[in-house]
Formats: structure tokens, sequence, C-alpha cells
């Protein structure tokens, strides 16, 4: 130490240019940090929701949520599953261990879940990663004065808008809100039911059987994955 200090007093010009070294490489360094609103975390859980029409809360935790959690907790590192059930809906919580490889564990529970997302009764199902550092950072709204069908204009927002904001560099994601599904409503004329040999059942069951969900695989387009199905 006393060497050291020798050699300082005896070299003042070089310490001095030293000190002001490692001052402007801090001072460069603090101007590169980059800066985030959360510090960067992949939290562990994974979400599944189901839309099942308009079935009571009991009958689609019976029907579904019973059995898709007993296929879930087979799942490796899984620590605890949760359930929160409404009508024609049911969202099941994920939470695994922090070890857990993410995509990993995002695979392999989209993979014990296809045998639901194939299920007639299920309109639809959607296994997603909610990260604490991508909020909503814009919502936005429109409308259309020529256009008074609104299943009209959320197939518009739906197939051009949406698709044209997921192209924009940055976006991770684009959720669209406050949109109406078309209903088909068929009236039955009990006379011509009776006269055919047709029941209502009948009908139900035919349509049940004809709408049918496939997978058609994916589809890779600038960094994003897509899950191409058929309905029939």
């Amino acid at each position: 130490m006393k060497k050291l200090v020798s050699w300082a007093i005896r070299k003042p010009v070089t310490v001095t240019m030293a000190v002001l070294a490692i001052l402007l490489l801090g001072k460069i360094s603090y101007d590169r940090l980059s800066v985030e609103l959360l510090p960067s975390m992949n939290s562990p859980r994974l979400f599944v929701e189901i839309d099942a029409g308009e079935r009571p809360p009991e009958e689609i935790e019976k029907q579904f949520v019973r059995s898709m959690e007993s296929q879930i907790a087979r799942q490796s590192d899984v620590r605890s599953v949760s359930s929160v059930v409404k009508v024609g809906t049911a969202r099941i919580t994920v939470e695994y261990a922090w070890r857990k490889n993410m995509d990993e564990a995002f695979l392999d529970l989209e993979k014990a879940m296809s045998s639901f997302s194939q299920d007639s009764r299920v309109t639809d199902l959607r296994i997603s990663q909610k990260d604490p550092t991508t909020a909503p950072i814009m919502i936005i709204g429109f409308s259309n004065p020529d256009i008074t069908d609104m299943a009209e204009l959320r197939k518009v927002a739906d197939s051009y808008v949406c698709n044209e904001l997921m192209r924009v560099e940055g976006v991770a994601d684009v959720s669209l809100a406050g949109d109406e599904f078309t209903n088909l409503v068929i009236d039955a004329d009990p006379y011509k039911l009776k006269a055919f040999n047709i029941t209502v059942d009948n009908i139900s069951s035919r349509i049940q059987e004809s709408n049918q969900r496939v997978s058609g695989g994916r589809i890779s387009e600038q960094g994003f994955q897509y899950l191409v199905t058929g309905s029939n």
C-alpha cells in the first residue's frame, strides 16, 4: 500500500489522467443505460380461457374445467391451478416453478389442451402468458358512419386494422374489444317438424356435429406465429 501511495505522489499527472478516464467512462456508460418502466421478468404463469356458448357455470365446470385442471396438474413443475368460471366462459390460471422454461411449458400446455380445443361444444380456446411489462400503451377507438352492422365493423377491424397494427415494429399484441359476433337464430315450425318426423333435438345435434374445429398447423410471418384452424 505504501508503494502505491508513493507512486501516486510521484506521478500526479498519471493518476489525474486515470481518474478522469474513469469518470469519462462512467459518464458514457450512464448516458447509454436503457430505461425500463418495470424490471425485466418472466412471470411463470399461463392462462387458459375457453368460450362455450351460453352454458351455466356449473355445466362448464363439470364438462370442461375439472377435466382441464386434471390434465394441467399432470404437467411438470406446476405449482398451483386455479379457475374462475362464469356464464359461457372459464379462465384457468396455471402457476409454474420459477426455474421452468415458459416456452416449453406453453407448448406442453397447448398439446394437453388440444383435445378440448377440438370439442364441438367449445367455440374458442386461448392460451396466453401475461407479461407485466406489456400493459396496453394505446387504446384506439374507431367508427364508420357507412357501416351500421356491428358484426361487419368487427370483421373490418379484425381483418384489416388489427393485422396492420401487428405488422408495426415493436408491437407485441393487439386485442379487439367492444365487438359483437353474429348470431344465427333458428325458428322451428312445430307442424312442419311433426310432418317430417323431426325434433328440435335432431336439429341441435346436427348443428353441433357440423360445427367442428380442426387444427391446420401454423404460419410464421415477420417473427409471429399464427395458429390456423378450420371450422366446418
